[in-house]
């Protein structure tokens, strides 16, 4: 696997930033003082400051260390903002680094795995290569050194760095991220932005998409946008769309959802039949971002006392209900399913720690750099907890929304069998931080039975970063837990911080099979696998 190393203040800065990262995003610390050399050894070129990659990988065969199932044939793509310097420039957020796509082709007859990774052509990423430096667009914080765009220039240039979420749409794919650009681009990685041929967005407003879109069960695929006024005395509002695969550059409304605010939105809880929209309170500052030429985390706006308001739309009827909830952020959902007199769904949920001498927790701030230092400490910031939320639709408490914390971990990216969406499920797996530590970088994938109210599977190493998990199920399977987890792992203790793919078995968390990649990859989010035969596409990756 190649040399070792023992770490220590060399690998300080990215230490810090996944620190903050997966203590905003993840997890609780826990009781101990740990070896943070060993538990987040080289954390900072796994989603901090030295987390950049400029390499690219073409058909790549990897050596295969034990077996995966014969059934596990096709293809998972998942990409990550690997490019961190970008010209004369470097970002000074993690999320702000340029796009990279991979793709790992599974096949079972011949058994090979096949890897390919190139850099998304956006306009973005073509204009910055041809001004030797970060195109104009809004980023989460200023590059260092600064571009000096002006504030309109940001504000009302593409972003079309569509790394965060891929998804299957006819013959071609779907690229999002949040904002009002998409991209489309096909299997041998030709990318075109998507100029939209709807009407959405009226004059003199805003669209923008959020990240999270989901495929329904016909191929279409489910999204939510937010329509922001740009005159006084207007109200915003979210508009449930839906994309058909014979016509992609036509968005077809849905629902129409009247806000108060114009909250900060990433995924939606979608079952078979609703959909809801998550108005916490967070928001962006729009004169901060046109007038004062803020980036995004200096326009974030959060009031931690806030309620929070979730929209319960019925995307058959279009009808809405509102529910009034303590005060949470919502960055990820999971399943949300209906019962007799409820709508019920479980995610890992995002609170302040009430003191007035603690800064509003803000998830992404774990990937600011300047603050990676003192990622270890961003639980003192932020509560993170996994939480049953339950919105009463009938019965003696009609119209309430109870909760009920299901684990105090510090959990993010949680994903379940697609197959179960709309449907009681009872396994969600998770990255969790912090794990059995009060280290950030300590990470862990967890399976957590929602059913039974407990963890039932864990997978750890230190010093070993796993990116998002993504459930594959078996096509001939009928238990919710026959499948396998796909993820790339960063070895922290390798010398060059190597990479492997693993695939780990859904009922147990056990290894099955590793494939050395010979190069580091950083983090990685919201993959997912089409099988080759067309039998299934996993696509639910996304919530």
């Amino acid at each position: 696997a190649g040399a070792r190393l023992t770490c220590g203040a060399h690998m300080t800065s990215l230490l810090m930033v996944w620190y903050a990262f997966a203590a905003i995003v993840y997890g609780r610390p826990a009781n101990g003082s740990p070896d943070k050399s060993a538990e987040d050894c080289s954390f900072d070129g796994f989603m901090g400051p030295k987390a950049d990659h400029q390499g690219e990988v073409s058909d790549k065969m990897l050596y295969i260390n034990g077996s995966f199932p014969s059934w596990l044939d096709g293809d998972y793509y998942v990409a990550g903002p690997h490019f961190l310097q970008v010209g004369s420039t470097k970002v000074d957020h993690y999320l702000d680094g340029l796009g990279k796509l991979h793709r790992f082709s599974f096949r079972s007859n011949p058994v090979s795995v096949n890897w390919n990774a190139k850099a998304i052509q956006s306009q973005l990423y073509q204009t910055s290569k041809q001004l030797g430096h970060l195109g104009a667009c809004v980023q989460f914080k200023e590059t260092v050194p600064s571009r000096n765009f002006s504030a309109f220039s940001n504000l009302f240039a593409a972003n079309d760095n569509t790394y965060v979420v891929q998804l299957p749409l006819g013959d071609k794919f779907l690229g999002l991220t949040d904002d009002a650009f998409n991209s489309l681009y096909d299997d041998h990685f030709q990318f075109r932005l998507i100029k939209w041929q709807d009407k959405l967005a009226p004059s003199l407003h805003q669209g923008a998409t959020v990240a999270h879109a989901i495929p329904d069960d016909s191929g279409n695929v489910i999204g939510l946008m937010s329509i922001t006024p740009e005159m006084p005395f207007q109200k915003p509002y979210m508009l449930f769309y839906k994309i058909e695969p014979t016509d992609p550059s036509t968005r077809k409304e849905l629902a129409h959802v009247p806000v108060t605010n114009p909250a900060y939105q990433h995924s939606f809880g979608l079952s078979k039949r609703h959909g809801i929209v998550c108005e916490h309170s967070w928001e962006m500052d729009g004169a901060a971002l046109l007038f004062k030429g803020k980036m995004a985390m200096a326009a974030s706006k959060i009031d931690p006392k806030a309620p929070t308001t979730l929209h319960l739309v019925d995307l058959i009827t279009g009808n809405v209900k509102v529910f009034t909830a303590e005060p949470f952020l919502c960055i990820h959902f999971s399943n949300v399913y209906e019962n007799d007199t409820a709508v019920v769904f479980d995610m890992p949920t995002w609170e302040s720690h009430q003191h007035a001498d603690v800064e509003v927790c803000n998830p992404y701030s774990a990937f600011d750099f300047q603050k990676w230092e003192g990622r270890n400490h961003f639980s003192e910031q932020c509560v993170n907890r996994l939480v049953r939320h339950v919105l009463h639709t009938a019965g003696p408490l009609s119209g309430k929304v109870t909760s009920e914390v299901l684990d105090g971990g510090w959990f993010e990216y949680p994903i379940f069998n697609p197959s179960y969406r709309g449907k009681r499920n009872c396994f969600l797996y998770l990255t969790e931080f912090y794990h059995n530590s009060s280290t950030f970088g300590a990470m862990a994938v967890v399976k957590f039975d929602t059913c039974q109210k407990r963890r039932a599977a864990v997978w750890h190493t230190r010093a070993q970063y796993p990116s998002e998990p993504h459930f594959v199920g078996n096509p001939m399977g009928s238990a919710e837990d026959d499948g396998v987890i796909l993820t790339p792992i960063m070895d922290g203790a390798h010398s060059q911080r190597h990479a492997h793919f693993a695939v780990l078995s859904a009922k147990d968390l056990s290894l099955l099979a590793t494939m050395p990649l010979g190069e580091t990859m950083p983090h990685t989010v919201h993959g997912w696998f089409k099988f080759r035969d067309d039998r299934s596409s996993d696509a639910v990756v996304i919530v």
